[in-house]
């Protein structure tokens, strides 16, 4: 799952633009997987995030993010 966090402003009625990063910090997610998860990862980084899963919905918390963030949610085999 793809995250962003970005300051966006509106130039005009038909133009927004990207101004700056916002830094995001412990900032909990929950993402409906449909199944249940081996490993929540947030990549590059390789960082294995603590997650539960519960009611087809795994929840993970990611400790920092500057504009973006990436995690991979990996099924269980």
């Amino acid at each position: 799952m793809h995250t962003l966090s970005y300051a966006i402003t509106r130039r005009c009625r038909l133009l927004d633009t990207i101004d700056d990063s916002l830094e995001l910090y412990d900032k909990t997610y929950r993402v409906r997987t449909g199944f249940v998860p081996s490993s929540v990862k947030l990549v590059p980084q390789g960082m294995i995030l603590d997650f539960s899963y519960t009611d087809g919905y795994a929840e993970y918390r990611v400790p920092y993010q500057n504009g973006h963030s990436m995690v991979y949610i990996e099924r269980e085999s």
